[in-house]
C-alpha cells in the first residue's frame, strides 16, 4: 500500500513539473508493463514518466514503476529518441537506468533496459506508445525475456 500512495505522490509531482515545461514538447506517459521471465510468474508493472525535450528528438527525465512484486518496485531516469521528431507516427529507441527499492540477496539494486517502439499521435495533445524492452544490463538480465508495454502520453 504504501508503494501505491508513493507512485501517486510521484505521479502528481511529475505531472505539476509537466505544467510548467515549455508547450507542447513536454511528454507525461502513464502505462504499463507485462515482463516475460523464464520460470517465473510473469510480473507486471505501472510506469509513469516524464520526458523533457532535450533538442529536437530527444526526450529525458524520471520514470518510477510500481510492480506486482515489491522487489520490482523502481525508480530511476528514461531517456527516447524520437526518429522522426515530432512526427504523427514516429518509431523510437530509448532506455531506462533504475534504481530498485526492495533489495534482494544475491541480486543487483540497479536495471537498465533497452526499449523501442512506436508512437502515434492521438489529436493534437496526445500519443499512444506502443514498445518491447529488454533488460540489457543488472537486475532480471539473465531471468527476463522480451517484454512489451503500452502508455498514454499526453504533451505539454
Amino acid at each position: 500500500m504504501k508503494n501505491v500512495i508513493a507512485f501517486i505522490c510521484v505521479a502528481f509531482l511529475m505531472a505539476g513539473a509537466a505544467f510548467a515545461a515549455p508547450k507542447a514538447k513536454a511528454e507525461l506517459g502513464v502505462g504499463g508493463e507485462y515482463v516475460q521471465v523464464a520460470d517465473a510468474q510473469n510480473p507486471w508493472s505501472a510506469t509513469i514518466s516524464l520526458g523533457f525535450p532535450v533538442g529536437k528528438y530527444l526526450k529525458l527525465g524520471p520514470e518510477v514503476a510500481v510492480a506486482s512484486a515489491d522487489e520490482l518496485n523502481r525508480l530511476g531516469v528514461g531517456l527516447d529518441f524520437n526518429i522522426f521528431g515530432d512526427a504523427a507516427v514516429t518509431p523510437f529507441i530509448g532506455a531506462g537506468a533504475d534504481y530498485f527499492q526492495t533489495s534482494v540477496d544475491g541480486l543487483d539494486s540497479y536495471t537498465v533496459i533497452g526499449r523501442g517502439g512506436l508512437k502515434i499521435r492521438v489529436g493534437s495533445g496526445a500519443f499512444i506508445k506502443l514498445f518491447a524492452t529488454d533488460v540489457i544490463d543488472g537486475r532480471g538480465k539473465d531471468e527476463t525475456d522480451l517484454s512489451g508495454g503500452a502508455a498514454i502520453v499526453a504533451l505539454f
